[in-house]
């Protein structure tokens, strides 16, 4: 398919145009342009609470790390909640600032016209298209939205009897892909993935050591840094402040327990679309796997679904080289195959 866009390729004269690819994520949002550069900030937005902290921190609105370093000096909002926009007032400003944001590093202001391509969640709503829609309104000509699993498969070359499995911050995204755009009955959206571990590994610990202070920020860093599936590479020990005493905890069976949460329902619903899937080309699916997204960084998470998946036979389970920058690499793939007539119509 991408070798039939690209022979319907239609250049202006004008060759002045930036085009952009770009995965608005629950926990990360990255960008990826046609003039190279790349950019991923954590998907966090905050204002200076008064005038005091407006004055120390010397600007009107901070994004990513940079938030988090100063949370709390600031009103702090995190916009997207499994894969969507929040709908409040406070969270679709903050979705704005953050796509103005991220679209910003790309230095948009040097080009005539700014195309977009924005993955989305596999089932996101009209509603929520409309607010990415909304929110990009302002920095591009033209934005167009698609599934984040057709995406990552588009960059990967293969949106043919393919399957991608993109498990994110927010939700866990399972889409195959039969070398067309994907429609609504090949897609499925799990709001099991990086949060809901995040939540069942803080609960867990907090229940396992008594008194212990932990926040979801803290569970998350134990998960990036440690998580894994089966049997672990090394322990686990976190440090964890218990009546303000620093404790070292080994939290091995916490981690595994937590990442092995979101790993039946996902062999689940990946039998049902390899069922549900063309019995000619059945076996082909089967072959072309694909792993995206942050979770897919789980030590042995392959190894873990092919196990769970034994019953269907021989299956090949592969993941992206780089799975924070797959999804804004393929979107910008796209973007730059698209016609010039049909980035004017849109």
């Amino acid at each position: 398919m991408a070798e039939e866009i690209k022979k319907m390729t239609n250049r202006d004269n004008d060759n002045n145009v930036l085009y952009l690819g770009v995965d608005l994520g629950t926990s990360e949002t990255t960008v990826c342009a046609s003039n190279g550069i790349s950019a991923r900030r954590k998907s966090v937005v905050g204002w200076p609470k008064d005038l005091i902290s407006q004055k120390l921190l010397g600007k009107d609105v901070l994004f990513g790390e940079e938030a988090l370093k100063h949370k709390l000096a600031l009103n702090l909002y995190r916009p997207l909640e499994k894969g969507v926009i929040k709908d409040t007032d406070g969270d679709l400003e903050a979705a704005k600032e953050l796509v103005k944001y991220i679209i910003g590093l790309s230095k948009p202001k040097k080009y005539n016209k700014v195309y977009a391509v924005i993955g989305a969640p596999a089932r996101a709503t009209f509603a929520n298209h409309q607010a990415i829609i909304d929110a990009a309104r302002e920095v591009v000509d033209a934005v167009m939205i698609v599934s984040e699993p057709f995406t990552v498969a588009y960059g990967e070359g293969k949106i043919a009897n393919s399957l991608v499995i993109d498990i994110g911050a927010g939700t866990t995204d399972i889409c195959s892909l039969k070398g067309t755009m994907p429609e609504d009955d090949d897609q499925v959206t799990l709001l099991k993935a990086g949060d809901y571990i995040d939540n069942i590994l803080m609960e867990s610990v907090k229940k396992k050591i008594e008194g212990a202070q932990i926040t979801k920020d803290m569970a998350k860093r134990w998960k990036e840094e440690f998580s894994f599936v089966m049997e672990p590479e090394r322990p686990a020990v976190a440090q964890i402040t218990i009546e303000g005493k620093p404790v070292r905890v080994d939290i091995s069976k916490n981690i595994q327990e937590a990442c092995e949460s979101i790993i039946p329902e996902i062999a689940t619903c990946i039998k049902n679309i390899i069922a549900s899937f063309d019995p000619e080309f059945q076996a082909e699916l089967k072959q072309n796997i694909i792993l995206a997204g942050g979770g897919s960084l789980i030590r042995n998470i392959e190894k873990k679904l092919t196990k769970e998946l034994r019953s269907l036979g021989a299956v090949r389970i592969t993941r992206v080289q780089d799975p924070f920058v797959a999804g804004a690499k393929g979107a910008l793939n796209l973007a730059k195959d698209l016609t010039d007539d049909y980035w004017r119509t849109l």
